[in-house]
């Protein structure tokens, strides 16, 4: 999800401050929400968020096509 149009204003670090990372779907509090989430699952849920919020599906392809190469996938 684009931060800047995340509702949540974006996900939360461990001492109460805003990621600059991560939204707010998917970080709380320093850890990721549902860690055994897979990025298909991850891929599903920003869908249904964005279309929700009235974004075009050029925009959710867009972010859906993103997830997978957010540092929480990527391959150490």
């Amino acid at each position: 999800m684009p931060l800047a149009n995340d509702l949540g204003g974006g996900g939360t670090e461990e001492d109460g401050g805003r990621s600059k990372t991560y939204c707010s779907l998917c970080y709380q509090d320093g850890k990721f929400t549902g860690d055994d989430c897979t990025v298909q699952e991850m891929q599903q849920i920003v869908e249904r968020a964005l279309k929700r919020q009235g974004y075009c599906w050029p925009m959710r392809t867009l972010a859906r096509w993103q997830i997978p190469r957010l540092a929480r996938w990527r391959k150490s």
